[in-house]
């Protein structure tokens, strides 16, 4: 599966998928990018740098409002997900 993403998304799907290749906004070079992975021509050996959780009930719900209340304090990306089920420990 080949996905585009600003950040953490859920993928209720990804026990169905053999591979997944995430890119963060890529830019002019997204294309390349992707075409690089999948023919072998490039590694992408790193480490992700965000944690995907597992359950829409586990990250903070957009506000569609034009006033939104902060309530999380410091419990925002991986400290939010401290403790619960992630989708790639």
């Amino acid at each position: 599966s080949l996905t585009i993403s600003p950040g953490a998304i859920v993928m209720p799907w990804a026990h169905n998928a053999k591979a997944i290749l995430n890119l963060f906004l890529a830019g002019k070079h997204t294309g390349t990018a992707f075409a690089e992975t999948l023919f072998g021509d490039s590694n992408p050996s790193a480490k992700s740098p965000i944690t995907f959780p597992k359950s829409e009930e586990d990250v903070v719900r957009p506000c569609l409002e034009l006033e939104c209340p902060y309530n999380e304090g410091l419990f925002i990306g991986w400290q939010a997900l401290e403790g619960k089920e992630v989708a790639f420990p």
